[in-house]
């Protein structure tokens, strides 16, 4: 069985721990985020959405999984098109 290249291992601990950190801070301070989420709850949903599946392709990549790569890759593509071109 060959290694994982180090560029995979490296991107696969970025998207873990970079995504995880995103999640737990877009939760902070509670009292702001929750009225944020009650007056755009698609919105909050969507940049919650994103950031579990960045977590979720760090770990699965890791693992070997080809198709996290996709993912991940799928993954910036939307938020690059969400937070740039305004989902165009």
């Amino acid at each position: 069985m060959s290694r994982r290249p180090l560029s995979v291992t490296v991107i696969s601990w970025v998207f873990i721990v970079l995504g995880g950190l995103a999640l737990v801070a877009g939760w902070l301070p509670p009292a702001q985020r929750l009225a944020e989420c009650w007056a755009h709850p698609f919105e909050f949903g969507l940049v919650q959405a994103l950031r579990i599946i960045e977590v979720v392709s760090g770990v699965f990549m890791f693992s070997g999984f080809n198709w996290a790569r996709w993912l991940g890759h799928v993954r910036h593509r939307e938020a690059d098109r969400t937070l740039i071109g305004g989902g165009r």
